[in-house]
């Protein structure tokens, strides 16, 4: 068996927005969140989680970065949310950090 890979979470952003405010966003209405990483080396090893919520619309650049869409539905409601990576096929978790929606 061999070990999970290291991997870096350099930056990330947003961390946070207005409920029901936008950042960011795409053609498909969705938020985008990005993030520079190192360790990840191809889309389909990695899930990008919002919370319970896996995001769609992930792109990953090799090594460098990547990005995902976040669902009006998901900043709609005040909170805070933590946002972070699953390692597959391992399941192994790599935190981003906590996104923050205000009032």
């Amino acid at each position: 068996m061999t070990a999970a890979p290291a991997v870096t979470i350099l930056k990330w952003g947003p961390q946070g927005t207005k409920a029901g405010v936008g950042f960011a966003v795409q053609k498909s209405g969705n938020s985008a969140l990005w993030f520079e990483q190192r360790g990840i080396h191809s889309a389909p090893s990695v899930e990008v989680w919002f919370d319970q919520t896996r995001l769609s619309g992930m792109a990953i650049k090799p090594d460098e970065g990547g990005s995902a869409e976040v669902p009006p539905e998901l900043i709609a409601k005040p909170g805070k949310y933590p946002v972070y990576l699953k390692l597959l096929p391992s399941g192994q978790r790599v935190e981003l950090g906590v996104f923050e929606v205000t009032p």
